[in-house]
């Protein structure tokens, strides 16, 4: 309709129609490329590039998906924002990959970026391999309830714990095992998250560990994770998750 109104205008006054107005009013992606389709050259279209590469790099910024920042960096390949765009592509697709903990995202994600930057090598491909042995760990239900930090049974009450029983179902022992845990919203979606053994070298340990937490877990061997905090995001909602990010065996050494 604004295309048709713009013809009209033209044919009967004989000047150039910009509905630039209008076009910052609706103030959306499609609304930007009709008219920067429509004005190749005059006084707005620069400023209707600028917003229309503003709005791109909202859409990644605000969904995260993959599609979204290739979406960006295809229309603006030399951007105002695109070194940051190609730095925050990669930063998503990490943090994708860690929520979903899955061998296929880390494999897409090391697939995407064989020398990531940041530091992000060596958690990527923890991940890949705890991911991958995924499948012979048991999780039981995970319990949480209140507890006294200081173990004090007549103190009060000032924090969590988070229990999980592990089995190892696999034919490996393993000397280290490591899980994240996720605090939850009520929607499901993370507030934060913390990482503490299920087994581990003392030397990995912050603070003094019951001995059989630093022996290796054998085939068939159920331990028990813990996690106690008096730490909490303000949403939590009293849901957790916990994904295994780094496992080493005894045979690697």
């Amino acid at each position: 309709m604004r295309r048709v109104l713009c013809l009209s205008l033209l044919l009967a006054t004989g000047l150039a129609c910009d509905d630039f107005g209008a076009v910052q009013r609706e103030d959306t992606i499609p609304a930007y490329e009709a008219y920067l389709a429509d004005h190749t050259t005059g006084p707005n279209v620069f400023r209707a590039q600028v917003r229309l590469e503003e709005l791109y790099l909202a859409k990644a910024r605000d969904s995260g998906k993959l599609e979204d920042w290739d979406a960006y960096l295809e229309r603006f390949p030399k951007g105002q924002h695109t070194d940051a765009a190609i730095a925050e592509r990669e930063a998503s697709l990490f943090a994708w990959a860690e929520w979903e903990a899955t061998p296929e995202a880390w494999k897409t994600f090391l697939d995407e970026y064989p020398k990531p930057r940041d530091k992000r090598g060596t958690p990527a491909r923890d991940g890949l391999e705890a991911t991958t042995y995924a499948p012979h760990l048991s999780n039981g239900p995970m319990d949480i309830h209140d507890v006294n930090l200081a173990e004090d049974p007549t103190g009060p009450m000032n924090g969590k714990a988070f229990v999980v029983d592990v089995t190892n179902e696999g034919d490996k022992t393993i000397v280290q095992l490591w899980y994240r845990i996720h605090y939850l919203d009520a929607d499901g979606h993370s507030l934060g998250y913390r990482e503490w053994p299920v087994v581990a070298p003392l030397r990995n340990f912050p603070v003094p560990v019951e001995d059989d937490k630093t022996v290796p877990m054998k085939p068939g061997e159920t331990r028990r994770w813990e996690w106690w905090t008096g730490d909490l995001p303000e949403r939590f909602a009293g849901k957790a998750r916990v994904i295994p990010i780094r496992i080493r065996f005894a045979e690697e050494g």
